[in-house]
C-alpha cells in the first residue's frame, strides 16, 4: 500500500515537472515567434533536444504550438488564441494579486491600484485596495487621467513605447493641479528620472494633496504588463515615511511577478528591483 502510493506520488510530480517544462516551452517561443527551432528552446528552457522535442509535438497535436511546414521552428497555436478570447480579461491576474495588494495596503495604510497599458495609448486601472485609514485616496478603477499627471501614467509614458506618445503630446500640457508638469520639455526631463529611478512618484501634480508613487511590473519578456501603485494624502506619505512604503511596493511588485511569470516557484523574481539606485524616495 505505502509503494502504491509512493508511485502515484512519482507519477504526480513528472505530470506537473512535464506541464512546467511545455509551459517554460510556450513562453520561450512567444519571446521569438517564427524563430524559436526545437535547439533554441531547449538550450533556453533546460532541456534535453529529445524532451523538447517529445513535448512539443504533444503541444501540437492539442494546437498549441504550431511548426512551420518548411523549417524546424515553432509559433503559438491557434488553440491558444481561442482559449484567450474565451478567457476574461485580467480575471487571473486580478486574482492572483489581490492577495498581495492587500498585505501592501495593509503595511503602507494607503491605496494600492493595478493598472495596465491598452492598446489606444492609455491606462485602464484594473483593481484597487484601500488601506485601513478613514481618509484615503479616492476610487481609481474604470477612470482615466491625464498621464503626464499621474504617477502610473509617468510609468508608461518613460517606456520605449511610451516615446511616440509623448511625441504626440502638446508643448503646453493641460494643468490639473499646483504642481502639475506644464510642459512636454519638463516633462521629457521629468520621464529621465523616472527611468533613472525605476519609479514615478507625482505630488500634488493630478490633485493638490494627492501624492502617488508607482512601479512597472515586467513580463518574461522584460516587456512593460501592469503598473503597481501606492496613492494617498501628501501630509502622510512625508519624505520619511514615503521610503518604506516604496520598499513595500517594490517587494509586493517582484512577488507579482513571481507568481504570474515563473514557471518554477524556486525561480528569482524577475521585476526591475533597482537594487544598483538609492532606495531614497525623490519628489
Amino acid at each position: 500500500m505505502t509503494s502504491g502510493r509512493r508511485a502515484a506520488d512519482i507519477l504526480r510530480d513528472v505530470s506537473n515537472q512535464s506541464i512546467s517544462r511545455a509551459i517554460a516551452l510556450m513562453r520561450s517561443i512567444s519571446s521569438s515567434p517564427g524563430r524559436a527551432s526545437v535547439s533554441e528552446l531547449a538550450r533556453t528552457v533546460g532541456l534535453s533536444r529529445t524532451t523538447a522535442s517529445r513535448l512539443l509535438a504533444t503541444l501540437e497535436q492539442y494546437g498549441l504550438v504550431e511548426r512551420a511546414s518548411s523549417a524546424d521552428y515553432y509559433t503559438l497555436g491557434y488553440e491558444l488564441a481561442r482559449l484567450g478570447r474565451l478567457a476574461e480579461p485580467y480575471a487571473g491576474v486580478v486574482a492572483r494579486a489581490e492577495p498581495l495588494m492587500r498585505a501592501l495596503a495593509e503595511r503602507s495604510g494607503e491605496s494600492v491600484t493595478l493598472s495596465v497599458p491598452t492598446p489606444d495609448d492609455d491606462i485602464d486601472f484594473i483593481h484597487q485596495v484601500d488601506g485601513p485609514r478613514l481618509i484615503g485616496g479616492r476610487w481609481w478603477v474604470g477612470q482615466r487621467f491625464p498621464l503626464h499627471a499621474s504617477s502610473s501614467g509617468k510609468v508608461l509614458l518613460a517606456e520605449p513605447r511610451g516615446a511616440p506618445i509623448v511625441e504626440k503630446l502638446p508643448a503646453r500640457l493641460p494643468v490639473c493641479a499646483t504642481r502639475t508638469i506644464r510642459t512636454r520639455e519638463a516633462l521629457v526631463e521629468d520621464l529621465d528620472g523616472v527611468r533613472e529611478r525605476g519609479y514615478a512618484i507625482t505630488r500634488d501634480e493630478l490633485e493638490d494633496g494627492l501624492l502617488g508613487i508607482s512601479v512597472p511590473i515586467r513580463d518574461d519578456r522584460r516587456e512593460l504588463f501592469a503598473i503597481l501603485s501606492v496613492s494617498g494624502p501628501t501630509y502622510r506619505m512625508d519624505s520619511e515615511a514615503r521610503e518604506p512604503v516604496l520598499v513595500a511596493l517594490r517587494q509586493a511588485a517582484e512577488s507579482i511577478v513571481t507568481i504570474l511569470f515563473c514557471s518554477d516557484p524556486r525561480s528569482q523574481p524577475l521585476a526591475e528591483t533597482s537594487q544598483s539606485h538609492s532606495l531614497r524616495v525623490h519628489e
